[in-house]
């Protein structure tokens, strides 16, 4: 599919929410941002204590590994995230996350990894400083808590292009300095990071730099886009990076949709140039205080320059809370189901972000997750 195909069909979807009636939308929830910090209520100067945080997510996949290495089927903890969050003052907070699940995505094997470490630094009442190692801001899907996603998995498009911000990063996380500000409607970020990933020092002379802008020009829609420019070096040579994003969201009672594209060029330096692409566009309903219902469409080409490496899906979700506290906190149960096609030369794998790689006719997996919030 080209890329004015995949423009008009991300467009056509924005207007369509655009079209909804505003005067009867309701507030969004926080949904576009980390779990936000529920601080008790405390007399005037007393500091607020200490909380403790944390995610478990136990999983279940199944589909064919296509003759590859892979198994079929497996249980395995996707998520086991424990961390702790506070003030110093009133201008000054923390956060430390670390990751206890295994992070090699090969072999599975338990170890522990700081994914944040930083501190927030209230400059004015509408401006915010950012520093360490943290989540960035760069684009909707990434930027929402893995804990609140509408399916298990993220969007491949958003995985491969915002989730590593260039081609050396990861985990929708690096080392750098972000500024966050707000005015009237708009919101606004400013970031330079390493851009060699989590736990990492730079191996260049060249920071990252990436901006993003959002607008909520009515209660329950908000439009956003995003622009990262950075280097990385990629066995031993050096390489030119660009990631543009658009977006779009609408809530309105038990009714949300989301949509966002992404196009990235990466200009190797003594090789042939990357131009990877794609969409995705998704929309849930509670139909019952407990019951929510996912439908997603996402469409991912490795490169647009050559043929035959384009990959889609359609996905299906069903999520039932154990306690109706909407996405932050508590018990749930999700189930999916994702119906996949690729093209010939296109890879992909049983597991988007677990398990052994396939070249083309990606098979349907069907995955299940029981997930406690705390």
């Amino acid at each position: 599919m080209c890329t004015r195909s995949r423009l008009t069909i991300l467009l056509a979807g924005c207007l369509l929410i655009a079209s909804v009636d505003p005067t009867t939308a309701q507030d969004p929830p926080p949904s576009d941002t980390e779990q936000p910090v529920q601080e008790d209520k405390k007399p005037a100067g007393a500091k607020p204590p200490l909380k403790v945080f944390g995610v478990i997510q136990a999983d279940f996949y199944a589909g064919d590994a296509g003759g590859s290495d892979g198994e079929d089927s497996s249980f395995f903890i996707r998520r086991a995230r424990l961390g702790a969050r506070g003030v110093l003052t009133d201008r000054i907070g923390y956060r430390v996350m670390v990751a206890l699940d295994g992070t090699n995505s090969d072999t599975l094997a338990s170890d522990v990894r700081t994914f944040d470490a930083y501190v927030d630094v209230s400059l004015t009442d509408s401006l915010q400083l950012r520093a360490g190692q943290y989540k960035y801001t760069f684009d909707r899907e990434g930027r929402r808590s893995a804990a609140a996603l509408p399916l298990i998995t993220r969007s491949r498009v958003a995985n491969a292009l915002a989730g590593r911000l260039g081609q050396a990063g990861g985990a929708f996380r690096d080392v750098g300095v972000e500024l966050n500000g707000s005015a009237s409607q708009w919101s606004y970020t400013l970031g330079v990071v390493n851009g060699n990933g989590i736990n990492k020092r730079d191996n260049n002379n060249d920071k990252d730099v990436y901006l993003r802008a959002s607008v909520e020009p009515f209660s329950g829609l908000n439009l956003g886009a995003g622009l990262f420019e950075g280097t990385s070096v990629i066995t031993g040579a050096e390489s030119d990076e660009q990631i543009v994003t658009i977006d779009a969201m609408y809530e309105r009672g038990p009714l949300a949709v989301m949509g966002a594209f992404y196009s990235a060029s990466y200009s190797r330096r003594e090789a042939v140039d990357v131009e990877p692409e794609g969409f995705y566009l998704v929309s849930t309903y509670r139909v019952r205080p407990r019951v929510e219902l996912a439908l997603r469409y996402q469409d991912f080409d490795q490169d647009s320059n050559s043929p035959g490496r384009s990959f889609d899906s359609v996905d299906f979700g069903a999520t039932y809370y154990f306690e109706p506290r909407g996405r932050w906190g508590g018990l749930k149960a999700s189930f999916n189901y994702l119906a996949r096609s690729a093209e010939a030369a296109a890879t992909s794998s049983v597991w988007e972000e677990r398990g052994a790689g396939i070249v083309g006719d990606a098979n349907d997996v069907f995955l299940a997750r029981l997930q406690v919030l705390f």
